[in-house]
């Protein structure tokens, strides 16, 4: 059986699935690099469930991984060697991605205006303590939240 050849578009919409990291190692991805096994970025599209478990060619089975992640990972289900590499669930979509962002920025605001007024800092800390919280919640990696 041939690989499937898949248009840009179909690759674009498969590498936001994960916000551009590989699905079972979280590491990032170079879209440009699809198909290289020669760059450390590289990546290719695996079945999330191996098609020689019943996997399909649909959208929703299809993530990116590093070629090596991929072929370590064999006919074993994703979920398997996620928890493995320690984690619970497969990174955030891109769109999942910047809502998470958004949300921890407000909520560190949020966390340093209740600082900032509660140590009575004043008007001129309050303000202070609301940007530092929103900075410290932006860097929040959302994939390592879950």
């Amino acid at each position: 059986m041939g690989r499937r050849k898949y248009s840009q578009e179909e690759l674009a919409s498969i590498f936001h699935r994960s916000g551009g990291k590989c699905h079972l190692c979280l590491k990032p991805l170079v879209f440009e690099a699809y198909g290289r096994t020669d760059h450390p970025s590289g990546w290719e599209v695996d079945h999330s469930r191996p098609v020689t478990a019943g996997g399909s060619d649909h959208r929703n089975n299809l993530r990116p991984a590093h070629p090596s992640c991929n072929r370590s990972k064999g006919t074993r289900s994703s979920r398997s060697v996620r928890a493995e590499n320690g984690f619970a669930r497969s990174p955030l979509s891109t769109e999942q991605r910047e809502q998470a962002v958004r949300d921890n920025t407000f909520g560190g605001g949020l966390v340093g205006w209740l600082a900032g007024a509660g140590l009575g800092f004043g008007p001129i800390g309050v303000v202070g303590a609301i940007l530092v919280g929103a900075e410290v919640g932006s860097r929040i990696d959302p994939d390592q939240q879950r």
